[in-house]
């Protein structure tokens, strides 16, 4: 419930164009909470995160990277944030509810708005890959063959 509420709260600001930081921050604590509860399931997401994260460093920086360098702000007082882009929040927004609903959970109303944004990034790129696997049905209406199939799209060869 508590990743809900963040993963609402994040659609809903996004929406009304708040602050961009603010929203990767919430939105990424609600993809950590639904992150880690498929990780404890027999889930295909879990391919999916696998995926993510090996695709992330060949794009030259971890998905995870701007929401960490924020939390362990105490380590590094006076970095410099760099990294930060609403791409980024985009696709963070984007695979979380793709998690809530592959956990079971309805989509909100700012949730489905928030899908109906346009890709940020150019089409044929990783990041667009992902973004476009968000937004389609869940694994559960695939056979395991495509399924797998279809995860294999995301690991395409071009940056961005």
């Amino acid at each position: 419930e508590a990743a809900g509420r963040q993963l609402d709260g994040a659609c809903r600001l996004r929406l009304s164009d708040d602050d961009s930081l603010m929203v990767h921050t919430l939105g990424f604590a609600a993809f950590g909470i639904l992150s880690n509860l498929v990780r404890h399931r027999e889930h295909p997401m879990n391919d999916v995160l696998d995926i993510l994260e090996d695709q992330s460093s060949k794009m030259g920086r971890e998905f995870r990277e701007v929401p960490n360098s924020l939390k362990h702000a105490d380590r590094y007082p006076n970095a410099v944030l760099e990294a930060h882009s609403e791409k980024d929040v985009h696709l963070t927004l984007a695979l979380a509810i793709r998690l809530w609903v592959e956990l079971g959970n309805q989509e909100t109303e700012a949730m489905r708005k928030f899908m109906q944004l346009p890709d940020p990034y150019k089409p044929g790129y990783r990041a667009s890959a992902f973004v476009q696997f968000a937004q389609e049905r869940p694994l559960a209406e695939y056979e395991e063959e495509a399924w797998r199939q279809r995860l294999s799209g995301l690991t395409v060869t071009s940056s961005g």
